[in-house]
């Protein structure tokens, strides 16, 4: 899978050690400084999960444009990946007001 991320050289990091054969491209601009791409063989629902543990999930554009699209209109399966995430930063969010 393919995806344009606009985060810092921390993400790239954490990427590159979850999966060292990982190619990851720089496609920082005037504009947008800290974007990169990564091309990595994993499922698209383990990196945005990976993502989403690691704090850069809302920095992933693909994930971005899914959100955007309106329920309905997106693939079943795509719903599930949404749903699922949805499931981890809740759970994540109740672990932390309940620290």
């Amino acid at each position: 899978m393919t995806e344009l991320v606009y985060a810092d050289a921390e993400a790239q990091r954490l990427c590159r050690e979850k999966w060292p054969a990982c190619k990851i491209e720089d496609a920082s601009d005037d504009i947008h400084p800290e974007r990169f791409e990564i091309e990595v063989d994993c499922p698209q629902a383990e990196f945005y999960q990976f993502a989403c543990e690691n704090g850069f999930v809302m920095e992933c554009l693909t994930l971005q444009l899914h959100l955007h699209t309106p329920r309905a209109e997106r693939r079943p399966e795509t719903n599930a990946l949404i749903d699922g995430l949805i499931a981890i930063v809740s759970a994540a969010k109740a672990k932390r007001t309940a620290a």
